[in-house]
């Protein structure tokens, strides 16, 4: 949530592909096929040092798991993975890479209406089209902790190093084709703005739902105008607004997983997650 103001970006599913140095592949591979084969050759003709962090080999065994893929992965999810291959090329390649913001795209990628800056105490914003959030510091992403998701998105960021990583993580963060091809991790606590997000996110895609049934409803009644009778002195709360991001015959009262998973209270009290497990084990590694 954003401090002060009840906004949440949609939570994000990622997964690490191995990088390292090792040996060169000593067998034959099957030959890759499409967009794959196209970055996997420019890369090879085009960089004067590829494999100064990874090893061929690492790099087109990485290729060639994702080419297995690729048939089963939609238009974002294949974005998300075409960014994670090259940024497998490591540090000092910040110029090597997919950026949102590339006005070369043939369809241009959709950002949200702010912007986000790292500073030492946390991430704000500083700028976004409704001026009421500049200032505010963003602290989770519909429920999760704004490092634990910054770091899942950090594989797919080109950098030089930790401060280029810095400064560009937090647009990726605001992609809606990024957010949409990760998927997106749901619960209970999935509410108000967060599930105002997930219907614009199911309006310009189809993005995977991993986890429990949502806590809001794609279309909801909010913004809620307080009153404290005098008697009592007892806060209360009406809504003041109809949100309707979703179609208006909707008649959803949450978003349903595509993929279920339940939190048990062995997993809660042993610290595992099980729905971040789930949402790891269905993308390319």
């Amino acid at each position: 949530m954003l401090c002060a103001a009840p906004f949440l970006l949609a939570a994000l599913v990622l997964t690490a592909c191995g990088g390292g140095s090792g040996a060169p592949a000593t067998t034959a591979a099957e030959p890759l096929s499409g967009d794959i084969a196209v970055l996997v050759e420019h890369v090879v003709t085009v960089h004067p040092d590829p494999w100064h962090e990874i090893s061929e080999g690492g790099f087109r065994a990485a290729a060639a798991e994702l080419d297995a893929a690729w048939p089963e992965l939609d238009a974002n999810e294949r974005l998300v993975e075409l960014m994670r291959l090259l940024v497998l090329l490591g540090p000092r390649d910040g110029h090597s890479g997919i950026f949102p913001l590339d006005d070369a795209h043939e369809q241009e990628l959709t950002l949200y209406p702010l912007r986000l800056y790292a500073f030492p105490e946390g991430l704000f914003v500083v700028s976004a089209e409704d001026e009421a959030l500049v200032g505010l510091e963003l602290v989770a992403v519909a429920g999760r902790p704004v490092d634990e998701v910054l770091a899942l998105v950090e594989p797919l960021v080109p950098r030089d190093n930790e401060q280029s990583l810095a400064a560009r993580a937090p647009q990726w963060l605001v992609t809606a084709e990024v957010l949409t091809g990760l998927g997106v991790l749901t619960s209970r606590t999935t509410f108000s703005a967060a599930a105002n997000l997930l219907a614009e996110l199911e309006r310009d895609a189809e993005p995977l739902l991993v986890g429990e049934p949502t806590g809001g409803s794609p279309n909801l009644y909010g913004d809620p105008v307080d009153v404290l009778p005098p008697e009592t002195g007892l806060a209360a709360h009406v809504a003041g607004e109809y949100w309707e991001l979703a179609p208006p015959d909707d008649e959803r009262l949450a978003f349903e997983p595509d993929v279920p998973v339940e939190l048990s209270a062995g997993d809660y009290f042993a610290g595992r997650d099980p729905v971040f497990t789930a949402a790891l084990g269905r993308a390319p590694r």
